[in-house]
């Protein structure tokens, strides 16, 4: 069996790199920890120029009609780039799901995002500008509209990551199957997974470029080889 990843999915991967690389960049992630809103309008909307935010959205329905595992590249090199926008929220786990067109439509070209409240994600990133909120609960999922929440900011660690508690305050603009409501709390797992693995990726890259400048006692720490096996 072949278990290595396709040219298709890492040409998928190369794409969305090269648009993280030019638009988030450390200094985009810090920038993003300042006052406003935290969102970076010309990062999300270079995604939304390369599909990704209808990565995982039937073709027929206008997306790009992706596995998870088609993706799961892409969730690392967002991981790899600590990237603060919904992008998981929106392409990953909402889009999908949604039977409103023009809602859909928005959500792929970008001018909306969304926002997920799980089982094991209660606080909504990015909640306050999102166009969608899909709450999952002991009681199943449902989709709401922003005027049928109510929104509670929470103080996150990573300032570039705006938190919101949801409190649903009306009734939602569509209830979503059960089988496909525990399908969307298996993938956020799997995105939270797969971004960890990037981000995880990331600080050992770091800390093999800082071993190879760092001096002490006459040369570079990465010559100790207490260091090179915390690297390795």
């Amino acid at each position: 069996m072949h278990f290595a990843f396709t040219d298709d999915q890492k040409a998928l991967r190369d794409a969305v790199r090269a648009v993280l690389t030019a638009e988030c960049s450390p200094g985009v992630v810090r920038a993003a920890w300042g006052p406003g809103s935290g969102r970076t309008p010309s990062l999300w909307n270079g995604l939304a120029e390369i599909g990704v935010l209808g990565m995982c959205v039937r073709d027929d329905h206008g997306g790009l009609g992706l596995t998870e595992i088609d993706v799961v590249l892409v969730l690392e090199e967002l991981g790899w780039h600590a990237t603060p926008e919904p992008v998981v929220e929106t392409a990953f786990l909402v889009a999908p799901l949604v039977d409103d067109a023009a809602l859909r439509d928005a959500l792929i070209a970008g001018s909306k995002s969304a926002a997920f409240v799980g089982p094991g994600a209660p606080h909504a990133l990015h909640a306050a500008s999102a166009g969608a909120v899909l709450v999952c609960d002991a009681e199943g999922a449902a989709l709401h509209a922003p005027e049928s929440v109510a929104l509670e900011p929470v103080e996150s660690v990573d300032g570039a990551r705006r938190l919101f508690r949801v409190m649903p305050s009306g009734p939602p603009s569509q209830r979503v199957d059960p089988a496909a409501a525990n399908r969307v709390a298996l993938r956020a797992t799997l995105a939270a997974a797969a971004q960890l693995v990037g981000l995880s990726r990331r600080m050992v890259d770091m800390a093999v470029e800082y071993a190879k400048v760092r001096r002490q006692f006459g040369q570079t720490i990465g010559a100790f080889q207490a260091v090179q096996h915390r690297l390795a």
